[in-house]
């Protein structure tokens, strides 16, 4: 599984259906209906049930919504901090000292630093 068929699988679900999800993702709906067969196929469980025209997500398929959901807010979290450590230019400092250093200077230099 790769991103673009985990976010062509929670589009289906949030749509509802492989033709509106194909809509709102610039895509046509043969190539939505590949991606979840072959998505299917790769995990050997059924993401949907068809009943009709109407989807209906299947236990296997509700998991995937869900650790899906997981996954991108894992990634907009990546995303979001990243863009923060470059636009402030923040990082991470590590100091060493020997316990006299640490105890009696490091403090001060630490406190003026931070004003």
């Amino acid at each position: 599984m790769n991103f673009r068929e985990l976010n062509i699988f929670l589009s289906v679900c949030e749509y509802g259906s492989m033709s509106e999800a194909a809509k709102h993702l610039y895509m046509t709906q043969p190539a939505i209906s590949q991606a979840i067969s072959e998505l299917e196929e790769e995990y050997k469980v059924k993401l949907f049930d068809r009943i009709g025209k109407k989807l209906i997500l299947t236990h296997a398929g509700e998991i995937l919504r869900d650790y899906g959901k997981k996954i991108n807010l894992l990634l907009l979290e990546t995303e979001n901090t990243l863009h923060d450590i470059s636009d402030s230019k923040a990082g991470k400092l590590k100091l060493g000292a020997s316990r006299t250093v640490g105890t009696y200077l490091l403090p001060k230099l630490i406190g003026d630093f931070l004003k």
